[in-house]
């Protein structure tokens, strides 16, 4: 009778700790899928921006076609402005990563502590081998996701502040070109040529041009590497599994 009875609370002090475990991987999966949907969020914002700025800038490049002050004041005024916005996009950005790795780092912590403790039980027998090795198992699968879930949040970092620094390298350029044609510095024909050279390079500062065949095309495939890239890093971002 003593034995049925020992083995009944047994039994249903597994069960207890079962459902305590299972419990807690669901909620720190829910956690950890929470934080991945607020990161996936704060990017897709970033990415539909640079789009924006990517296609502000084409069109810009267009109105110089015909350069006259009238135009290319508000043109200049416009490439500023995006260029400030740039700088400020870039502090968001690195506050953002930074944010992640500091809450990464204290998950990081907080999982170390957990195996020392569970460690620490085994070797005082205040838990089995076998509860010891399923308790380490579920900690090590949360946290290999929470370890994906900042992967993803590095590449999203990497990829958005690739893109923002070509932007912004392309747009200074801009602006010197805008500026120099202002004082009148340099013929028309010369302009637009160092406008075309600008609008020509490849994306992330690669060497080489694109191949524009036609004069006409030249503003607006300004951008599309750029454009490329970015919508490459969406898909990336959305398609990638954890």
């Amino acid at each position: 009778m003593k034995i049925a009875r020992s083995l009944l609370i047994a039994a249903a002090c597994y069960h207890v700790a079962e459902s305590v475990v299972v419990q807690r991987d669901v909620g720190n999966r829910q956690s950890s899928m929470q934080d991945l949907a607020s990161s996936d969020q704060f990017y897709a914002g970033v990415f539909r921006t640079q789009e924006a700025e990517l296609m502000k800038v084409q069109e810009i490049a267009r109105s110089f076609e015909a350069p006259e002050t009238a135009q290319l004041l508000p043109a200049l005024e416009m490439l500023r402005g995006l260029y400030q916005d740039g700088k400020e996009r870039i502090s968001e950005l690195n506050a953002k990563e930074e944010d992640s790795k500091k809450a990464f780092t204290e998950k990081e912590a907080a999982h170390e502590k957990k195996l020392a403790s569970m460690k620490e039980k085994l070797e005082t027998k205040k838990i089995s081998n076998e509860f010891y090795e399923s308790e380490v198992k579920d900690e090590n699968r949360i946290w290999t996701y929470w370890s994906k879930v900042r992967e993803r949040q590095h590449r999203q970092y990497l990829s958005a502040l690739r893109l923002q620094h070509a932007t912004m390298k392309k747009v200074h350029n801009m602006i010197e070109l805008y500026e120099k044609a202002l004082s009148s510095k340099g013929s028309t024909s010369d302009l637009k040529e160092d406008l075309q050279k600008v609008m020509a390079t490849m994306h992330g500062g690669a060497p080489g041009h694109l191949v524009l065949m036609q004069d006409e095309l030249k503003g607006i495939q300004c951008c599309s590497a750029e454009l490329d890239a970015l919508h490459a890093a969406v898909q990336a971002a959305l398609q990638t599994p954890l």
